[in-house]
């Protein structure tokens, strides 16, 4: 495997072999998966539409039929022969009237008429008379599926109350209509290739065959595709059943994909021969293709070992390949000239740098302003296309112009040049020097302020330390006389020697800051002296002694 990845690397006749034929079979094979895929989805989606107009038509009918039914028995309990309900039916004429009603309906199920205590006084079924049912079953005009009393089927109940013809108010009893489910056969279709079933919401009930894939349904309507049946479903939706029924139409996929699969061996026999197709002309294409670029390959080759970009390659193939023969000619041509182009812009690269640098050295060694200037001057004379430079404080027209602002010089580092034949690269280096101009001015104003504030700092410095020395010697002086004198308790001797300790180390202090400011300037002179070390810790006690007794420590 690894000597075969080898191999494909190393060999452009065998990449383009294998580029040509995934390229070319790719799609040849992606366009026959997807028609199929394509032709198999747009069927089923048509299947979809179809199941689920067939069961809305269903939905419509069955709805249709029901409310005929419920409006039939509105209207029968109408009849002014239904009086005869107080009578108990002693002439049978509501026995008649009804089956005549069941006769000529063609419906399936059980007519009968109670009176107002639910007693049967006649029914199509013999057996209901004289039976006596709860007058609360009669009350409700529908009643889903359910077993009635004293039968043993299943049957959907429409029952409206019956009004004396003399009275409209007069309640004589119900006339009720027990409809069998076998009406709804009509609907049903049941055959190996499809079929369709009523159901009950708790899938107890079904018209039409019992199948296990009604567990799998979980919403109210959708498509789903169980046990090789593409299944729609759909809840039937009226006044009377109250959505607890569901229609559900079924397909076999083997009878409905059947075209497909013949369509299947059909593109399977034109994939195999246009893949056997594609194969030999990919070969057949890639020999001629390749054999001018392995040419080239070796010319390539030879000019890169040999780095002799005189010579040209030749190949009459009449297309893009001789095109792209005569393209590399052009390109080695245009080497050429950009090595010496390169060359050329290099040497001129070094050259501005140099004269970058050498102008950056002038300029630091300026301490005014005007001897900035005048190094830039001398340095660019001789630079090629300039004809005058200066400095303005508004631009000038027909010259470069590089903005100077500090806080004492606001204008223009101008350059007049000869109608605008400065480069790219000459024009950034100009700009770069009127750049470090504008820095070296402020450090030159930097630097004039900061000596000044040290002029001033200094001379404040020696004003106070004379306004402060004066003072300080009288009060050294008269402590040394308290000192000296003889008719002074030794006590306040102590206290005069004290002063004057203080009053020494003050003066110390003072010539400590005159030290700081001379070592700011770099005069200061660093001298070894011998110490007594017990003198200074005496001295040092003594000065904050006062202190420590005034908080009265010890």
């Amino acid at each position: 495997e690894k000597f075969l990845m080898k191999t494909v690397k190393k060999s452009l006749k065998l990449k383009f072999t294998i580029a040509v034929l995934v390229v070319s079979l790719v799609p040849f094979l992606l366009f026959i998966f997807i028609s199929i895929k394509e032709g198999k989805e747009k069927l089923l989606e048509n299947v979809y539409s179809n199941l689920e107009n067939q069961i809305s038509l269903l939905i419509n009918l069955i709805n249709t039929d029901l409310t005929n039914v419920k409006n039939q028995v509105n209207l029968w309990s109408k009849f002014q022969v239904l009086d005869d309900i107080l009578v108990d039916d002693v002439d049978k004429r509501v026995q008649s009237f009804i089956d005549n009603i069941h006769k000529n309906s063609g419906l399936k199920g059980i007519i009968f008429c109670v009176n107002k205590n639910g007693k049967t006084v006649a029914s199509t079924r013999k057996d209901l008379i004289n039976k006596v049912f709860p007058v609360r079953y009669f009350k409700e005009n529908f009643t889903d599926l359910h077993k009635p009393e004293y039968l043993n089927k299943y049957f959907l109940k429409f029952s409206y109350p019956i009004y004396a013809s003399f009275d409209n108010h007069k309640l004589i009893g119900y006339f009720v209509f027990l409809y069998d489910t076998d009406n709804l056969l009509k609907y049903i279709s049941n055959t190996d290739k499809e079929f369709n079933i009523i159901f009950n919401k708790d899938k107890t009930y079904f018209i039409g065959q019992s199948v296990d894939i009604l567990n799998k349904l979980k919403s109210d309507k959708g498509f789903t595709s169980i046990y090789g049946y593409i299944i729609a479903y759909k809840k039937i939706k009226n006044n009377t059943f109250k959505d607890n029924w569901y229609m559900l139409s079924a397909v076999d996929e083997n009878f409905l994909f059947k075209p497909i699969y013949s369509l299947n061996k059909i593109f399977l026999i034109i994939g195999i021969s246009g893949i056997l197709l594609i194969i030999g002309t990919t070969f057949y294409l890639v020999r001629k293709m390749v054999n001018p670029i392995e040419n080239l390959t070796e010319f390539v080759k030879n000019i890169t070992v040999k780095k002799d970009y005189s010579k040209t390659i030749t190949i009459k193939s009449n297309d893009e390949i001789q095109l792209l023969a005569d393209a590399f000619n052009h390109m080695i041509g245009e080497i050429n000239k950009a090595f010496k182009s390169l060359e050329k812009e290099s040497l001129e690269r070094l050259r501005l740098f140099l004269k970058l640098t050498e102008t950056f050295n002038s300029i630091t060694k300026a301490e005014k302003p005007e001897d900035v200037f005048e190094i830039v001057d001398q340095q660019l004379k001789d630079f090629p296309h300039i004809k005058e430079i200066g400095f303005s404080i508004t631009k000038i027209k027909d010259a470069l112009n590089v903005k100077i602002k500090t806080e004492e010089i606001n204008g223009y580092l101008y350059f007049r040049i000869e109608e605008n034949r400065f480069s790219s690269e000459e024009e950034r280096f100009l700009k770069s020097i009127g750049t470090f101009v504008n820095l070296w001015l402020e450090r030159i104003e930097l630097m004039k302020k900061a000596t000044e504030s040290s002029k001033a700092k200094s001379a404040f410095i020696a004003n106070m330390s004379h306004e402060l020395r004066t003072p300080l010697n009288s009060i050294i002086g008269f402590a040394q006389f308290f000192q000296m004198a003889d008719d002074i308790p030794e006590e306040y001797k102590e206290l005069a020697k004290n002063i004057e300790i203080s009053g020494r180390h003050l003066l110390d202090l003072i010539n400590d800051i005159l030290d700081f400011s001379k070592a700011e300037a770099g005069k200061i002179e660093v001298n070894k002296i011998n110490t007594n070390i017990a003198s200074v810790i005496y001295d040092a006690v003594n000065i904050v002694k006062p202190m420590a007794d005034e908080k009265i420590f010890t």
